[in-house]
Formats: structure tokens, C-alpha cells, sequence
């Protein structure tokens, strides 16, 4: 008897784990195959889940829609669309100050003016569904940044960013070598 209870236990106990590992399967299918929602909105107020962009569980599908798709870039701020601007102004400090690239900026701590955007455009694109932005930021040095923003008709529904040294990602084939090159590295600033 004592025999046949520990076979019953080992064989619930690998039906259980087989169960388990199953369920982290599929869950990570998911991850990898469709588009992560990483914004909540409550009350008009977005809440990000910050440990999606940290961990890129979203990345994977903005990679292979970038490489799928046609965009309309543009080295011209006026070029942003004004709902995506105001997502931005909302998960920003600084209502997502930004001039078109040669123009003058808050580029460094020692020349801060208050009337200046706080950042540089490189290159922006466009198209159905997707948004791409990568731009310089200051303050003892530069830093880059990259914006990829999914939307349905005129709304956010998803985005992931990063920040690293400067790149100077001036399009959608230099955003894509980079991103295939970071792979699945944390981030360490996920500041816009």
C-alpha cells in the first residue's frame, strides 16, 4: 500500500508540474507573439507597468512590426501627431519639450534656460498604427532615446522606450540593428 501511495505522488506531482510548466510555456508565448499592454488608464491618469518596458516583454512584436512596416520619417517636430504628443506630455516632468534638430536646447546643466525645449529631435516616423521617435536629451552629457508607440484610432494602446549613449538612430533600419543588438539586456533608465 505504502508502495502505491508514493507512486500516486509522484504521478500527481509530475501531472502538476507538467501542468506548470505548460502554463510559463504558453505565458510566455504570449509575450513573445502578441503585444503586452503596459498602460492603464484611471481616471484620465496613465499608469505605466514599468517592469514590461524593463524587462522588454513587449519588445519582440514592436521589432517585427517596425521591420514590416512603411514609414513616413520626418526630421520635423510638426510631423508628431497631437495625440501623441499629449501621451507623451503626460509621462513626462517637463510637458515633453522637444526642438527640431540644429535648434537650440536645454543641452547641457550649464546653459539651462527655462524658455527652451529639454530635447533634440533626431528622427520620427509614422505609419497605420505605429510610431517611432528617438531624440537627445541633456544635463551632464547627452543621452538618446527611443519611443515606440502602438495606437488604434488616435489612441496609445501600447509603448516601449529606452535610453542609451548617443546612437544617432536618424531611422527605422538604424532603431531595428540597434534593438536586435540590445536583445533582452534590463534597463537600468526608463526616462522620457
Amino acid at each position: 500500500m505504502k508502495k502505491l501511495n508514493f507512486i500516486i505522488l509522484l504521478f500527481v506531482l509530475f501531472i502538476s508540474c507538467h501542468s506548470q510548466q505548460k502554463s510559463d510555456m504558453a505565458e510566455h508565448k504570449a509575450i513573445v507573439n502578441y503585444p503586452v499592454s503596459i498602460i492603464k488608464i484611471s481616471d484620465s491618469i496613465i499608469k505605466i507597468d514599468e517592469k514590461v518596458i524593463y524587462y522588454n516583454k513587449n519588445l519582440q512584436p514592436f521589432i517585427n512590426d517596425l521591420q514590416r512596416s512603411s514609414f513616413s520619417v520626418s526630421y520635423k517636430i510638426d510631423g508628431i501627431p497631437d495625440f501623441i504628443i499629449s501621451f507623451l506630455n503626460q509621462l513626462s516632468g517637463d510637458h515633453f519639450t522637444i526642438a527640431n534638430p540644429g535648434k537650440d536646447w536645454n543641452c547641457c546643466d550649464d546653459n539651462w534656460n527655462d524658455s527652451l525645449p529639454n530635447r533634440e529631435l533626431i528622427c520620427q516616423g509614422i505609419d497605420k498604427n505605429l510610431f517611432f521617435i528617438s531624440y537627445l536629451t541633456g544635463g551632464i552629457g547627452e543621452a538618446e532615446h527611443i519611443i515606440l508607440i502602438r495606437y488604434d484610432n488616435n489612441k496609445v494602446i501600447d509603448f516601449w522606450t529606452n535610453t542609451m549613449l548617443s546612437e544617432n538612430l536618424k531611422n527605422k533600419n538604424e532603431i531595428v540593428r540597434y534593438l536586435l543588438k540590445l536583445g533582452n539586456k534590463v534597463h537600468y533608465n526608463l526616462s522620457i
